[in-house]
């Protein structure tokens, strides 16, 4: 009777126990659309369960680890009422094994087996080695006469060295195998590292009132994702328009894989603080002397804080040395399928046929659009900083383009001519496209050393400079030059500018930029003289 009991309350313990894990309904859910940010992304999964009348808790598993909690929507069909939804970490159960984990153990078995296999044709050799040496024991006690020994000592020898040569590439095959093993072992190690982490999940819980099907829709944002901006600009010869090709470089590190998913990248940034500035009052006061050290030159140094953005307007003064809070943290390709949505902050390109992102953290190109652009290609030099001419392309209307910061490569005439920066931090109704230095157009800056001197007077010293910058077309067809230069500006009221040349340049009196509309035909030579004089005082130095 007391074994019996004991076996029914094991019983109702395992059944309870069962009871306890069959907790939550398990549904195998699929990511069928992604939005991918500049930095971040929005991960959508729909998965269906038919779930009996009453209170059910449906888990999504096998998520990312790395979930915003705050950015978990769940919305559902059917007859149903969603009651809940809790994240959290499954410390038990890993990531599946990734495909290129599975084929690293394939090939690790492979070598194994190949090892093996040298082994056993090693042992064979081994035994090979015993039974002829065993059989010159023999023939030594036969007696042979001197002739045929000979004979058979060549024979044993030879026999003898094979099998020591055999052996010995068997041993190297099987340290080159090894060490090729050793890598895969490290490289799989590596892998699993980075995708085998504890998983995430999702449970929804829901009430029904009889059985039905349940489809749910859940959307969530994961932060180690993203896109870049990348351009290919493409032109056949100065006379024809500009081909710009729009790209993505796209990477995913979320320990998921997006298979054949729905793909739209988007210039939003959910990972910015979107909290508008506050600008508070800018009381002045007079300061103290402070004791020596504790402030350069007695001064509050001050740095300036701008948001985020490039070109933000400023908010607020934050001494140096305090850590802001950002400071603390031919061929089709996917482009004629993408439609581009702008809406009132973000604008969106949607790739129209399905995509997959292996979780790995590599950039992928991906082509969003192909722009065939009228240009116009002018030349621009600023010798000063560099003595060669480059290749510029004016593009007007670039502001409908959608465009984004970002590097470029450029092909011209059919050849890679290197990288360039687009720039789109101007107000110019062109945008300009650096193409190409041109060693075809050859420019000389140089001092006129006559022209040069010192001169002291009373408390003063006069600095005189000129320069002449000598330009030469060496090509076959005539150019336009956009020449550029400057002149010294002064930012004290003992330091006296004057401007005594400047060979018709048209000059920026604010800045003292100077420039130049240089038309050249082939083989014409052209000179533009700078000169200008500086006074200030003697006992100064100046950056001349």
């Amino acid at each position: 009777m007391k074994k019996f009991l004991f076996v029914f309350i094991s019983l109702l313990l395992a059944i309870q126990s069962f009871a306890q894990i069959q907790e939550y309904i398990d549904v195998d859910s699929k990511i069928t659309k992604v939005t991918v940010f500049l930095r971040g992304a929005q991960i959508e999964r729909t998965g269906s369960k038919l779930v009996d009348a009453g209170i059910s808790k449906i888990r999504f598993s096998y998520l990312s680890p790395d979930i915003d909690p705050n950015s978990i929507k769940v919305r559902g069909t059917g007859a149903i009422t969603i009651l809940s939804v809790t994240h959290g970490i499954d410390h038990l159960r890993e990531g599946r094994t990734h495909a290129r984990v599975k084929m690293l153990e394939d090939s690790i078995k492979m070598i194994e087996k190949k090892i093996s296999l040298n082994n056993i044709f090693s042992l064979a050799l081994d035994e090979e080695w015993k039974m002829i040496v065993a059989h010159k024991q023999v023939n030594n006690n036969m007696g042979f006469d001197i002739e045929d020994l000979d004979d058979l000592a060549i024979y044993y020898r030879e026999s003898l060295k094979n099998i020591a040569i055999d052996k010995q590439k068997l041993t190297q095959k099987n340290f080159s195998l090894r060490e090729v093993q050793s890598k895969l072992r490290r490289q799989k190690d590596e892998l699993n590292a980075k995708w085998n982490k504890a998983t995430s999940e999702i449970i929804v819980e829901i009430s029904s009132k009889s059985r039905s099907a349940a489809r749910l829709n859940l959307s969530y944002v994961v932060p180690n994702a993203g896109w870049i901006p990348n351009y290919d600009i493409r032109i056949k010869d100065s006379n024809g328009p500009m081909t710009l090709n729009y790209k993505a470089k796209v990477y995913q590190n979320s320990g998921v894989d997006w298979e054949d998913v729905s793909l739209k990248l988007s210039t939003g940034n959910p990972m910015r603080n979107s909290t508008q500035p506050i600008i508070y009052p800018w009381r002045l006061s007079y300061q103290e002397d402070y004791q020596e050290g504790l402030y350069r030159n007695d001064k509050t140094d001050f740095k300036r804080y701008y948001a985020e953005e490039d070109g933000a307007e400023e908010i607020m003064l934050v001494p140096a040395g305090v850590k802001t809070l950002e400071e603390n943290k031919d061929a089709l390709t996917l482009s004629n399928f993408t439609q581009i949505s702008p809406s009132q902050v973000n604008t969106a390109f949607e790739i129209g046929i399905p995509y997959s992102l292996v979780s790995d953290g590599k950039h992928r190109d991906v082509s969003i659009q192909s722009y065939e652009l009228p240009a116009e290609y002018r030349y621009f030099a600023a010798p000063k900083l560099d003595p060669e001419a480059f290749l510029l392309a004016k593009v007007a209307g670039w502001d409908k383009l959608n465009l984004l910061p970002g590097q470029a490569n450029i092909f011209f005439e059919g050849t890679y001519t290197g990288k360039s920066i687009i720039n789109l931090s101007t107000t110019n109704d062109t945008l300009d496209f650096s193409l190409a230095r041109d060693p075809a157009i050859v420019i000389k800056r140089e001092k006129i050393e006559d022209f040069c001197k010192v001169q002291t007077i009373g408390s003063n010293k006069t600095e005189t400079t000129g320069i002449k910058i000598t330009i030469r077309n060496t090509k076959s067809i005539a150019i336009i030059l956009d020449l550029m230069d400057q002149v010294p500006i002064s930012s004290n009221k003992d330091i006296e500018v004057e401007v005594i040349e400047i060979s018709s340049a048209r000059r920026d009196e604010k800045n003292g930029y100077l420039n130049w509309e240089v038309k050249l035909e082939p083989a014409e030579v052209q000179t533009f003289i700078v000169k200008f004089a500086v006074k200030f005082p003697k006992d100064k130095r100046l950056n001349l």
